[in-house]
C-alpha cells in the first residue's frame, strides 16, 4: 500500500483560526498577513504553493498478476485537507471577491 504524508483526522487544523479583516477591494496586505500566519501556522502552506501535489483518486493495483483500479486513499485524504483550506479561504473573502473566486475547487 502506498504510504502518505496526510493522516487521517476528524479535526480540522485552521479551526478556531479567524481572519478579522475579509479580502475586499482594498486591503490585500492586511487580509494576507492574517491569512499567511493561519495557513503557515497549520503547515498547510503547500495547499497554496503547489508544493502538496493533487494525488490520483485511483491507483493501479496488481493481484496475481492482473492489474485494476482501486481508489486511493492518500487520495481522500488529500482532498479532505485541501478542501479545509479551501473553505477557510473562502470564508475570509469579501462578498464581492467570493463571487469572483466561487468556482474553485482547490485550495490552489
Amino acid at each position: 500500500m502506498a504510504s502518505s504524508s496526510y493522516t487521517t483526522s476528524s479535526a480540522n487544523p485552521l479551526q478556531g483560526s479567524s481572519v478579522s479583516e475579509k479580502l475586499g477591494k482594498t486591503n490585500h496586505a492586511l487580509w494576507k498577513v492574517q491569512v499567511y500566519a493561519a495557513i503557515h501556522g497549520a503547515r498547510l502552506q503547500g495547499h497554496l504553493s503547489g508544493a502538496a501535489k493533487k494525488l490520483d483518486a485511483e491507483i493501479a493495483v496488481t493481484v496475481d498478476g492482473k492489474t485494476e483500479k482501486k481508489a486511493n486513499p492518500a487520495f481522500e485524504d488529500w482532498e479532505a485537507v485541501d478542501q479545509q483550506v479551501l473553505g477557510f479561504l473562502l470564508t475570509s473573502l469579501s462578498r464581492d471577491v467570493l463571487m469572483q473566486v466561487a468556482r474553485c475547487t482547490t485550495a490552489a
